[in-house]
Parts: structure tokens; sequence; C-alpha cells
């Protein structure tokens, strides 16, 4: 499987994010499966610029301010377990 790369293009860069090769919607699944709640981006969605930089559908983690530490650690644990 690909790395992951992150797709969004402000600055900081925040949590849109796609692997080649991986089903966007089985990683959703997944990270649901452990209690992690993240949603998938579909090109439509966002379709200027989706469809200009040619994206798949994306997987969205979006942490706030008020993630604790070890939530945040689940998450990077979990998709850690994907990517092995």
């Amino acid at each position: 499987m690909g790395a992951v790369s992150v797709h969004d293009l402000g600055s900081p860069l925040a949590s849109i994010s796609h692997s080649p090769g991986w089903d966007s919607p089985a990683v959703m699944a997944y990270l649901t499966g452990k209690g992690i709640n993240v949603s998938v981006s579909p090109p439509f969605s966002t379709p200027v610029d989706a469809y200009k930089r040619r994206l798949p559908p994306v997987v969205r983690a979006s942490p706030h301010y008020y993630n604790t530490e070890e939530e945040i650690d689940a998450f990077l644990e979990a998709a850690a377990g994907i990517a092995s």
C-alpha cells in the first residue's frame, strides 16, 4: 500500500487524506469499528477542487480542540494498524 498523503491546501495542513490503493469506505468502516469517527468525502462534495486535482474519495478525520490526547493517540494507532 502507498503512504498516506494529506490533500488539504491550507496552512497549516488539516485532515483530508488518502492512500493510493486503499478503499476509503473500508478504511472508514475499520476506524468506525474501533470507535473512531471519520467520514469519506467523495469528489462531488468539493467538485471544483477534487475534480481539478483528480482526487478519489478521501478519508476525512476532523480532530478539534475538544479531542483528548488519548483520542488522537487511538486514531494514530488505528491508522498505523491499517498501514501495517
